[in-house]
């Protein structure tokens, strides 16, 4: 299909690709999700996966030709998805990350345990707020959604292990902290948390 001009012109004309972004924390299955799926539904399920209970989709609302009414099943229908990207990855994704970086150091195994740890969720929180002085303004509440992410982090059901989130950990802090940090330097603003990090 390379060169079909027009194909590529019908494209432009008849279809859009809208953004979209998914939130929900699916850690690692345990060995015994299987044994738990299958006593709840009496199905055996070869590929059982756990997660959280809260669920976020955001998609832009830019379509063509009609679309399914997603605002119905708890879709959020915006605009631009991008302040809701950025909220996930420098407030969620970043602080999930400082959380395993601080665990780890601390000896602590998982999630739930660093972020009930003073220390480590006082460090989150001061990194949390030199980012959403970034992200404003915005079309969330920033300071709600980081309490909440905050808040799911603390849930041990999920048993979401340290080792997990700090997999790759060179390029999560490229991604979800840099920028953070070059804004703050751009605006000579104090860094203290997002150094720390």
């Amino acid at each position: 299909l390379a060169g079909d001009m027009p194909l590529h012109d019908w494209m432009q004309d008849h279809t859009t690709c809208p953004n979209a972004m998914v939130d929900r924390i699916t850690p690692r299955p345990d060995a015994g999700v299987r044994a738990r799926v299958l006593a709840a539904t009496g199905r055996e399920d070869g590929a059982a996966v756990m997660a959280e209970e809260f669920r976020q989709w955001v998609i832009a609302d830019d379509f063509r030709n009609g679309r399914p009414a997603w605002e119905q099943v708890g879709v959020q229908m915006v605009d631009s998805v991008a302040p809701f990207e950025e909220a996930k990855i420098r407030l969620l994704n970043a602080s999930h990350s400082a959380i395993a970086w601080a665990g780890l150091l601390a000896g602590t195994s998982y999630i739930h345990e660093g972020v009930r740890d003073a220390r480590i969720e006082a460090l989150a929180r001061r990194y949390t707020d030199e980012a959403i002085a970034c992200l404003r303004p915005s079309p969330l509440d920033l300071g709600g959604y980081r309490d909440t992410v905050l808040a799911r982090f603390s849930n041990e059901a999920l048993a979401d292990s340290n080792q997990r989130v700090a997999v790759d950990s060179a390029a999560k802090l490229r991604e979800f902290v840099l920028p953070t940090l070059r804004e703050r330097l751009a605006a000579r603003a104090p860094l203290e948390g997002v150094a720390m990090l």
